[in-house]
């Protein structure tokens, strides 16, 4: 992925309605991900030393991610990172998910 696409997130030049649309679709993509992995928002919350509030606010989309915190939630939930932005950033440009 080019840096350029990685310098967008997080997505300010989108709609607020758009923007809604991305921050969800990247909530729907960690709890899956968290659920496939056999993981509650329990044990993720405790591996990040946060609240499980904010684990579960992310999976409801209601607040963008930094780069940052993709990352630690890769580690503890076990994907890649780089694949997960490539998602996100096809969502933002296609309105899909990808196959």
């Amino acid at each position: 992925m080019s840096t350029a696409r990685i310098a967008r997130l997080p997505l300010h030049d989108q709609s607020a309605k758009a923007h809604q649309d991305v921050n969800r679709f990247g909530g729907l993509l960690i709890g899956h991900l968290r659920r496939a992995s056999q993981l509650n928002p329990d044990d993720v919350a405790r591996a990040l030393g946060v609240a499980v509030d904010d684990i579960l606010t992310i999976e409801k989309g209601e607040r963008e991610l930094t780069v940052s915190e993709i990352i630690s939630l890769a580690d503890v939930i076990k994907f890649s990172a780089a694949d997960f932005i490539e998602a996100v950033a096809q969502y933002e440009d296609t309105g899909k998910a990808s196959a």
